[in-house]
């Protein structure tokens, strides 16, 4: 019975893990058209 347990928690872990790396993936892609969306003397700023 144990065992299941173990594998729901890790099952549950990956999801999060994986929600963390999308969430940063996002937040880098958002920084990146920010940047992209300044004319050059904004980004040296």
């Amino acid at each position: 019975m144990q065992g299941i347990e173990v594998l729901i928690a890790e099952k549950m872990d990956g999801r999060k893990l994986f929600h963390e790396q999308s969430e940063y993936i996002r937040i880098q892609a958002v920084k990146q058209v920010r940047i992209e969306n300044k004319s050059p003397e904004e980004v040296i700023k």
